[in-house]
């Protein structure tokens, strides 16, 4: 873990402007997108410090060789893992993302810009990492991303989204992009107040503006279910 860099209400929020992109875009770098990325940066995490992380939920997680190796494809009941580290309002966050045998369903989650309703910090709380638990308690962004999968009780074709919460609101959907397993993942958000652009893979994933946006600094977590996933790569960029 090193940190680099040195408020706010939390909106009530009820329209939202959605712009949904049905085609993922090439792109050569962040610079050819609309949104232009932070570049000073604010924080570099190197997940060899236990005492910057919380676990809420039944996955097993370690940090090995600068990375964060999520697993919960044994109870499989959905897991996140808290970065104690609050970060600022506004940002460009990158990582890398593998899913490895037993990807299962190559889930890959990152909650942004996230706290409770009351403004304390996600990972103070139980929430047991039930999912639905934050969609009533935190006020978030959620990035997914999934691949394709067949179980018996439920399947599913790979997409990637950007959600809201409190309320779990879809904010933008894209099916052309997906997890791809055992394939290194480079993905990147810039939220620079209301607007935010996700690029995966050098293709522009999601892009849209949410006129309640959330004007604070908020806390990330990494989440997946069912799937066995490697972070690595994370930092972040400010103002």
């Amino acid at each position: 873990m090193i940190f680099i860099g040195g408020g706010n209400n939390v909106n009530q929020w009820n329209s939202l402007k959605e712009i949904v992109i049905t085609e993922a875009k090439e792109g050569g770098s962040a610079g050819e997108f609309e949104v232009k990325p932070y570049t000073n940066l604010y924080y570099k995490e190197t997940f060899e410090d236990e005492s910057m992380f919380a676990l809420d939920g039944e996955a097993k997680y370690t940090l090995k060789d600068n990375m964060l190796i999520f697993d919960d494809t044994e109870k499989a009941l959905g897991s996140t893992v808290w970065l104690k580290k609050e970060m600022p309002k506004n940002y460009t966050v990158r990582y890398k993302a593998r899913t490895v045998v037993p990807e299962l369903a190559g889930n890959i989650n990152m909650f942004m810009s996230a706290k409770t309703l009351d403004r304390k910090a996600p990972y103070e709380m139980d929430f047991g990492g039930k999912y639905a638990e934050y969609h009533k308690h935190c006020d978030m962004y959620i990035l997914t991303l999934t691949g394709d999968f067949d179980f018996e009780t439920s399947s599913n074709v790979g997409y990637t989204r950007s959600r809201r919460d409190p309320g779990f609101q879809l904010l933008s959907e894209n099916k052309n992009i997906k997890t791809l397993h055992n394939h290194e993942h480079s993905i990147e958000v810039t939220k620079r107040d209301g607007t935010i652009q996700i690029i995966i893979d050098g293709k522009l994933a999601h892009l849209f503006t949410d006129e309640n946006y959330i004007d604070r600094n908020g806390y990330f977590a990494f989440r997946t279910w069912k799937t066995k996933v490697l972070f690595y790569d994370f930092e972040v960029c400010s103002e």
